[in-house]
């Protein structure tokens, strides 16, 4: 568990590091206030493969560290899947650039940014399976915390599209870092959650048939 969870950190410092400094040298004028992370990978931007590239290593590292820690959670591994991939599909497919002379890929633009608003609804899905799953109340608090988090964030990148750049990068920040946090503290709550899962269900089942009627 604990090389996933190195992965994991190295995915996440890594996704800091480059949101925060690449525009600092992109030589393109984007800013951190204004600009998202999505302007930053964009079709026919300078360095928009260092910004794709850490997508997709966040992607891995989140499927590869929530695949061990929820292997037990079907709904909730379910849910990370569907977060991750749609994650990792953003990193595939660019967004258009802002400049009105270059010829940008608009079906990539639109794939884009269906799967970032599928990542969105994805993460905001699995906060709410792991707030029905965990019974500890400090947990459902923290949870709830960070749903209300994610819903305020996201309303304010469309409200405000001139602060849309802090305004995902706080999400984000956000997002990972409490995603980590639950992984790795809820895990034991996870394991004492009244849930049913597939293997539980089998040793239930098998333990309720008598000797000689298996």
């Amino acid at each position: 568990m604990r090389r996933y969870a190195y992965i994991y950190i190295c995915a996440y410092l890594l996704l800091v590091v480059v949101s925060f400094v690449l525009p600092l040298f992109n030589g393109a004028g984007t800013q951190l206030i204004e600009n998202n992370l999505s302007s930053l990978g964009a079709q026919q931007m300078q360095g928009n493969w260092i910004m794709n590239t850490t997508f997709g290593f966040m992607c891995l590292a989140t499927l590869i560290y929530g695949s061990y820690t929820l292997k037990d959670q079907w709904v909730q591994l379910v849910v990370l899947y569907f977060f991750g991939v749609s994650l990792g599909m953003m990193a595939v497919y660019q967004a258009a650039g802002s400049n009105a002379l270059v010829q940008y890929n608009h079906t990539s633009d639109a794939l884009h940014f269906l799967f970032s608003e599928l990542a969105g609804f994805g993460f905001l899905l699995l906060c709410i399976s792991i707030y029905f799953k965990i019974r500890v109340p400090l947990y459902k608090m923290q949870t709830a915390a960070v749903i209300g988090i994610v819903i305020i964030l996201s309303i304010l990148q469309y409200q405000l599209p001139q602060y849309q750049g802090i305004s995902q990068r706080i999400l984000i920040l956000i997002s990972f870092g409490w995603l980590f946090y639950a992984l790795t503290s809820y895990r034991s709550d996870f394991k004492k959650s009244p849930y049913i899962n597939s293997k539980n269900l089998y040793k239930t089942v098998k333990n309720s048939i008598p000797p000689d009627e298996e």
